[in-house]
């Protein structure tokens, strides 16, 4: 996988296998924030090759494609750690 920002390829390629979590972005905000930031507020688009055949149908670039968790610490003030997923699963690829 490739993933571009604002037209750009954005690093290098990732592989992932089947199985594994990767990080492909780490992004910090206003710690302060309880809301989550939208997941894919930099992504435009990514070349995705899968090995063996197949095309993933799942577009990374849409948010309601990914999921959020929210931490909260027990300081004061209390500050929020957003943990976004993009999770493929085989149903995901199409022949």
């Amino acid at each position: 996988m490739l993933i571009y920002r604002f037209g750009v390829a954005s690093g290098d390629t990732l592989h992932v296998d089947a199985g594994q979590t990767k990080r492909i972005s780490l992004t910090t905000s206003d710690t302060a924030q309880e809301e989550a930031p939208a997941c894919v507020e930099r992504i435009d688009s990514a070349y995705t090759e899968v090995v063996g055949g197949g095309t993933l149908t799942k577009k990374i670039q849409f948010d309601s494609n990914w999921t959020s968790e929210t931490e909260a610490s027990d300081g004061l003030p209390q500050d929020y750690s957003h943990t976004c997923t993009f999770v493929i699963r085989n149903s995901d690829i199409a022949d």
